[in-house]
Protein backbone atom coordinates (compact mmCIF):
# COMPACT_ATOMS: atom_id res chain seq x y z
CA UNK A 1 0.00 0.00 0.00
CA UNK A 2 1.47 3.51 -1.08
CA UNK A 3 1.65 6.55 1.25
CA UNK A 4 -1.64 7.85 -0.58
CA UNK A 5 -3.49 4.87 -0.30
CA UNK A 6 -2.53 4.76 3.45
CA UNK A 7 -3.34 8.68 4.31
CA UNK A 8 -6.67 8.44 2.32
CA UNK A 9 -8.11 5.13 4.44
CA UNK A 10 -6.64 7.00 7.79
CA UNK A 11 -9.03 9.56 6.55
CA UNK A 12 -11.99 7.11 5.92
CA UNK A 13 -11.51 5.48 9.40
CA UNK A 14 -11.40 9.19 10.93
CA UNK A 15 -14.34 10.54 9.22
CA UNK A 16 -16.45 7.44 10.15
CA UNK A 17 -15.24 7.96 13.99
CA UNK A 18 -16.34 11.44 14.00
CA UNK A 19 -19.38 10.69 12.52
CA UNK A 20 -20.31 8.09 14.27
CA UNK A 21 -19.27 9.81 17.17
CA UNK A 22 -21.63 12.77 16.66
CA UNK A 23 -24.71 10.68 15.78
CA UNK A 24 -24.02 8.43 19.47
CA UNK A 25 -23.68 12.01 20.98
CA UNK A 26 -25.71 15.05 19.73
CA UNK A 27 -25.65 16.48 22.99
CA UNK A 28 -22.10 17.45 21.35
CA UNK A 29 -23.86 20.33 19.92
CA UNK A 30 -25.98 21.68 22.58
CA UNK A 31 -22.73 21.60 24.67
CA UNK A 32 -20.67 23.49 21.52
CA UNK A 33 -22.90 25.68 19.74
CA UNK A 34 -20.21 27.49 18.78
CA UNK A 35 -19.23 24.96 16.75
CA UNK A 36 -22.36 24.02 15.03
CA UNK A 37 -22.57 28.07 14.17
CA UNK A 38 -19.06 28.05 12.90
CA UNK A 39 -19.60 24.65 10.67
CA UNK A 40 -19.32 26.04 6.65
CA UNK A 41 -20.14 24.10 3.97
CA UNK A 42 -19.60 24.46 0.30
CA UNK A 43 -22.29 24.89 -1.92
CA UNK A 44 -22.51 22.33 -4.75
CA UNK A 45 -23.38 24.26 -7.84
CA UNK A 46 -21.57 27.50 -6.85
CA UNK A 47 -18.69 26.42 -4.30
CA UNK A 48 -19.33 29.23 -2.14
CA UNK A 49 -18.81 28.28 1.75
CA UNK A 50 -22.93 28.36 3.17
CA UNK A 51 -23.50 27.86 6.97
CA UNK A 52 -24.96 24.46 7.92
CA UNK A 53 -28.78 25.86 8.61
CA UNK A 54 -28.31 28.01 4.94
CA UNK A 55 -26.99 24.53 3.33
CA UNK A 56 -30.32 22.70 5.17
CA UNK A 57 -32.46 25.33 3.80
CA UNK A 58 -31.07 25.06 0.10
CA UNK A 59 -31.45 21.08 0.52
CA UNK A 60 -35.07 21.63 1.71
CA UNK A 61 -35.86 23.81 -1.34
CA UNK A 62 -34.92 21.59 -3.38
CA UNK A 63 -36.75 18.52 -2.34
CA UNK A 64 -39.45 20.80 -1.70
CA UNK A 65 -39.44 21.27 -5.82
CA UNK A 66 -38.74 18.16 -6.65
CA UNK A 67 -41.74 16.70 -4.71
CA UNK A 68 -43.68 20.36 -6.74
CA UNK A 69 -42.92 19.07 -10.34
CA UNK A 70 -43.71 15.14 -8.92
CA UNK A 71 -47.05 16.44 -8.31
CA UNK A 72 -47.67 18.50 -10.96
CA UNK A 73 -46.66 15.34 -12.88
CA UNK A 74 -49.29 13.46 -11.47
CA UNK A 75 -52.37 15.96 -11.58
CA UNK A 76 -51.40 16.38 -15.02
CA UNK A 77 -51.95 12.64 -15.67
CA UNK A 78 -55.19 13.14 -13.58
CA UNK A 79 -56.50 15.19 -15.53
CA UNK A 80 -56.00 13.53 -18.77
CA UNK A 81 -57.35 10.40 -17.30
CA UNK A 82 -60.50 12.39 -16.42
CA UNK A 83 -60.62 13.57 -19.83
CA UNK A 84 -60.59 10.55 -21.30
CA UNK A 85 -63.36 9.32 -18.81
CA UNK A 86 -65.28 11.50 -19.92
CA UNK A 87 -65.08 10.67 -23.70
CA UNK A 88 -65.21 7.51 -22.96
CA UNK A 89 -69.06 8.55 -20.97
CA UNK A 90 -70.46 10.21 -23.97
CA UNK A 91 -69.31 7.54 -26.37
CA UNK A 92 -70.99 4.89 -24.12
CA UNK A 93 -74.33 7.53 -24.03
CA UNK A 94 -74.43 7.57 -28.11
CA UNK A 95 -74.31 4.04 -28.45
CA UNK A 96 -77.23 3.32 -25.66
CA UNK A 97 -78.79 6.30 -27.44
CA UNK A 98 -79.19 4.37 -31.04
CA UNK A 99 -82.07 2.55 -31.60
CA UNK A 100 -81.06 1.21 -34.89
CA UNK A 101 -78.52 -1.40 -34.95
CA UNK A 102 -77.79 -0.79 -38.84
CA UNK A 103 -76.47 2.81 -37.65
CA UNK A 104 -74.34 1.14 -34.77
CA UNK A 105 -70.86 0.95 -36.94
CA UNK A 106 -71.38 4.48 -38.32
CA UNK A 107 -71.90 5.56 -34.18
CA UNK A 108 -68.86 3.51 -33.45
CA UNK A 109 -66.62 5.05 -35.91
CA UNK A 110 -67.81 8.53 -35.54
CA UNK A 111 -67.32 8.30 -31.38
CA UNK A 112 -63.85 7.17 -32.77
CA UNK A 113 -63.08 10.43 -34.31
CA UNK A 114 -65.14 12.35 -32.77
CA UNK A 115 -64.63 11.58 -28.97
CA UNK A 116 -61.24 10.14 -28.96
CA UNK A 117 -59.51 12.73 -31.87
CA UNK A 118 -58.43 9.27 -34.20
CA UNK A 119 -58.67 10.59 -37.60
CA UNK A 120 -58.95 7.19 -39.33
CA UNK A 121 -61.15 4.48 -37.83
CA UNK A 122 -62.76 1.44 -39.73
CA UNK A 123 -64.41 -1.58 -38.55
CA UNK A 124 -65.41 -5.11 -40.00
CA UNK A 125 -67.48 -7.36 -38.46
CA UNK A 126 -68.59 -11.12 -39.60
CA UNK A 127 -71.35 -13.33 -38.47
CA UNK A 128 -73.79 -11.34 -38.87
CA UNK A 129 -78.16 -11.52 -39.44
CA UNK A 130 -79.08 -11.18 -42.80
CA UNK A 131 -80.70 -7.87 -42.80
CA UNK A 132 -77.23 -6.31 -42.09
CA UNK A 133 -75.40 -8.37 -44.53
CA UNK A 134 -75.36 -4.87 -46.66
CA UNK A 135 -73.62 -3.09 -44.48
CA UNK A 136 -70.09 -1.97 -45.65
CA UNK A 137 -68.51 -2.87 -42.42
CA UNK A 138 -70.12 -6.25 -43.01
CA UNK A 139 -68.00 -7.00 -46.27
CA UNK A 140 -66.39 -10.80 -46.42
CA UNK A 141 -62.75 -10.44 -44.57
CA UNK A 142 -60.29 -12.99 -45.45
CA UNK A 143 -59.62 -15.66 -42.82
CA UNK A 144 -56.27 -14.31 -41.59
CA UNK A 145 -57.99 -11.55 -40.46
CA UNK A 146 -60.37 -13.53 -38.25
CA UNK A 147 -57.60 -15.57 -37.05
CA UNK A 148 -55.43 -11.99 -36.53
CA UNK A 149 -58.46 -10.91 -34.10
CA UNK A 150 -59.05 -14.00 -32.52
CA UNK A 151 -55.26 -14.26 -31.32
CA UNK A 152 -55.48 -10.59 -30.36
CA UNK A 153 -56.77 -10.69 -26.60
CA UNK A 154 -55.19 -7.43 -25.75
CA UNK A 155 -55.64 -4.16 -28.48
CA UNK A 156 -52.52 -3.99 -30.54
CA UNK A 157 -50.64 -0.84 -30.56
CA UNK A 158 -47.60 0.01 -32.71
CA UNK A 159 -46.23 0.82 -36.11
CA UNK A 160 -48.48 -0.25 -39.52
CA UNK A 161 -45.62 -2.77 -40.82
CA UNK A 162 -47.08 -5.57 -42.96
CA UNK A 163 -50.48 -5.52 -41.64
CA UNK A 164 -53.44 -5.65 -44.75
CA UNK A 165 -56.16 -3.97 -42.26
CA UNK A 166 -54.65 -0.86 -42.41
CA UNK A 167 -56.33 -0.73 -46.44
CA UNK A 168 -59.73 -0.58 -44.67
CA UNK A 169 -58.96 3.11 -43.46
CA UNK A 170 -59.52 6.34 -45.72
CA UNK A 171 -57.28 6.88 -48.78
CA UNK A 172 -56.51 2.39 -48.09
CA UNK A 173 -54.76 3.50 -44.82
CA UNK A 174 -51.84 5.40 -46.92
CA UNK A 175 -51.62 8.31 -44.69
CA UNK A 176 -51.42 5.82 -41.48
CA UNK A 177 -48.22 5.69 -39.67
CA UNK A 178 -49.10 3.91 -36.48
CA UNK A 179 -52.06 1.83 -35.44
CA UNK A 180 -54.03 0.16 -33.23
CA UNK A 181 -56.41 -2.81 -33.51
CA UNK A 182 -59.14 -3.84 -31.23
CA UNK A 183 -60.83 -7.14 -31.24
CA UNK A 184 -64.63 -7.28 -30.72
CA UNK A 185 -66.04 -10.45 -28.77
CA UNK A 186 -69.40 -11.07 -27.11
CA UNK A 187 -67.33 -12.31 -23.93
CA UNK A 188 -63.63 -12.68 -22.58
CA UNK A 189 -61.93 -15.76 -24.57
CA UNK A 190 -64.65 -16.46 -26.83
CA UNK A 191 -63.97 -16.13 -30.85
CA UNK A 192 -63.58 -12.90 -31.79
CA UNK A 193 -66.91 -11.51 -34.36
CA UNK A 194 -65.07 -8.09 -35.09
CA UNK A 195 -61.93 -6.39 -35.71
CA UNK A 196 -61.77 -2.12 -35.40
CA UNK A 197 -58.32 -0.57 -36.96
CA UNK A 198 -57.64 2.99 -36.14
CA UNK A 199 -54.78 4.61 -37.85
CA UNK A 200 -53.03 8.06 -37.25
CA UNK A 201 -50.57 9.73 -38.97
CA UNK A 202 -48.12 10.21 -36.21
CA UNK A 203 -45.91 7.34 -35.79
CA UNK A 204 -46.07 7.96 -31.84
CA UNK A 205 -49.86 8.04 -31.54
CA UNK A 206 -50.59 4.20 -30.89
CA UNK A 207 -46.91 3.28 -29.99
CA UNK A 208 -45.72 -0.76 -28.74
CA UNK A 209 -46.00 -1.14 -25.02
CA UNK A 210 -48.51 2.17 -24.48
CA UNK A 211 -51.16 1.24 -21.90
CA UNK A 212 -54.23 -0.02 -23.63
CA UNK A 213 -57.22 0.45 -20.46
CA UNK A 214 -59.00 2.38 -22.25
CA UNK A 215 -58.93 0.82 -25.73
CA UNK A 216 -59.70 -2.35 -23.95
CA UNK A 217 -63.02 -0.72 -22.50
CA UNK A 218 -64.10 0.89 -25.71
CA UNK A 219 -63.17 -2.64 -26.79
CA UNK A 220 -66.05 -3.95 -24.31
CA UNK A 221 -68.43 -0.87 -24.79
CA UNK A 222 -68.57 -1.27 -28.90
CA UNK A 223 -68.66 -4.96 -29.06
CA UNK A 224 -71.60 -5.17 -26.30
CA UNK A 225 -73.72 -2.58 -28.91
CA UNK A 226 -72.31 -4.19 -32.49
CA UNK A 227 -73.37 -7.83 -31.16
CA UNK A 228 -77.02 -6.45 -31.62
CA UNK A 229 -75.92 -7.16 -35.50
CA UNK A 230 -74.91 -11.09 -35.24
CA UNK A 231 -77.00 -13.94 -36.27
CA UNK A 232 -78.22 -16.09 -32.97
CA UNK A 233 -76.47 -19.18 -34.96
CA UNK A 234 -73.34 -16.70 -35.06
CA UNK A 235 -71.81 -17.85 -31.97
CA UNK A 236 -71.78 -21.65 -32.64
CA UNK A 237 -70.60 -20.71 -36.18
CA UNK A 238 -67.45 -18.67 -35.15
CA UNK A 239 -66.73 -21.90 -32.86
CA UNK A 240 -66.35 -24.18 -35.26
CA UNK A 241 -63.89 -21.49 -37.60
CA UNK A 242 -61.53 -21.19 -34.34
CA UNK A 243 -61.33 -24.77 -33.90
Amino acid sequence: MTDADASQSQQMLDDALVAEYLLATPSFFERHPEVLGGLRLPDPHTGRALSLHERQLKQLREQCALVEQRLASLMVVGHENDALAACLQRFTRELLLTRDAAAMPETVLAGMREHFSVPMAALRIWGVAEPYAVLPQAQAVDADTRLLANDLHVPYCGLTGRYTQTRWLPDDGRQARSMAMIALRRAPQTPAFGLIVLGSEESDRFQTGMATNFLERIAEIASASLSRLLSPDASEADQASAA
